[in-house]
């Protein structure tokens, strides 16, 4: 075997395996062929080959995209409408374990006490905005199980997770809600305590 056919070789198997699976055969027949027919074109094969790697990368990545992952859009927008409420449970809960563990003596810690007056947008952060991201998402899920019937059940879960997780988040962080000043509380007297007086901790807490 030649230096130019070892090198060729070489070139192809970098390709993704997709592509190599499909043509990789036909690659080296064409350039068994010009080799054999003593063409100075083998050495342009070989750098074409080298030059349309990092394209047939993105060809694969995107068509990757396409076929694993569905609902993008439906999937970035929803956790777009999230974010608000996840960095203001992060403040919340953030502050108020700062305060059990004496760090600061005093500080709004509860969601209503950084919200304050502006309750309207209070209610769209916590509320409206996580009830459209489920919502986005739901729609998008139902018209991705009308429009692929033939998937199965795995199939579907796989190429529509993105969507799943965010309207999973939405959902959930609704229920959250009512024990985000008892997580701080849970933490700070497992840090301290350890889990030996579990009970009792729970007790403490869920009054938190």
């Amino acid at each position: 075997m030649n230096i130019k056919r070892k090198l060729f070789k070489l070139l192809i198997s970098v390709y993704p395996k997709p592509y190599r699976k499909h043509f990789e055969e036909s690659m080296l027949q064409i350039f068994d062929d010009m080799q054999h027919d003593g063409s100075a074109s083998d050495w342009f094969i070989v750098r074409d080959a080298a030059a349309s790697i990092p394209m047939q990368y993105i060809n694969y990545f995107e068509e990757t995209m396409k076929t694993k992952f569905q609902n993008i859009p439906a999937a970035v927008a929803g956790a777009v409408l999230v974010l608000p409420f996840v960095a203001l449970i992060v403040i919340s809960m953030s502050a108020q374990l700062l305060k059990d563990m004496g760090v600061v003596t005093a500080t709004s810690n509860g969601i209503g006490q950084i919200i304050g007056s502006h309750i309207g947008i209070g209610i769209a952060i916590i509320v409206y905005l996580p009830l459209a991201a489920f919502l986005i998402n739901l729609i998008a899920l139902v018209w991705a199980g009308f429009k692929d019937r033939e998937l199965t059940v795995k199939q579907f879960v796989i190429g529509n997770a993105l969507s799943i997780i965010v309207m999973f988040i939405g959902f959930g962080l609704a229920l959250f809600l009512p024990f985000h000043d008892a997580i701080p509380c849970f933490v700070h007297g497992t840090l301290y305590g350890g889990l030996g007086n579990f009970p009792q901790l729970m007790r403490t807490c869920s009054n938190a």
